[in-house]
């Protein structure tokens, strides 16, 4: 599996201390499988930090390996939605709840 990573800057490793909290799923590194879409994120990213220049970080995935941590939502459901809420709500501290991505932060 191929995922790919846009950005404002290089990126030579993943750094999860880099990463900016109260985002939609939480703090953490974010990827897509669609490169177009990294493309437009990283676009995104000089725009609004105003320095540095669009780049895309391929990363390739053995997804044979099952301790990835991802959590899969099917579709646009409630569950979803409170999740992404929860963890852009800056007052959320639930870490033990399953709608939550804080991870104790």
């Amino acid at each position: 599996m191929i995922l790919y990573h846009g950005s404002n800057i290089e990126i030579d490793k993943i750094d999860l201390n880099k990463c900016r909290p109260y985002k939609d799923f939480g703090c953490g590194f974010y990827t897509t499988p669609l490169k177009d879409q990294a493309i437009t994120m990283a676009k995104r990213t000089v725009k609004i930090f105003k320095n540095g220049k669009p780049c895309i970080t391929e990363f390739i995935c053995d997804d044979s390996i099952v301790n990835y941590n991802v959590k899969r939502f099917d579709g646009p459901i409630i569950e979803w939605a409170r999740f992404v809420l929860n963890n852009r709500n800056r007052n959320f501290n639930d870490t033990k709840s399953i709608e939550c991505n804080l991870d104790g932060k």
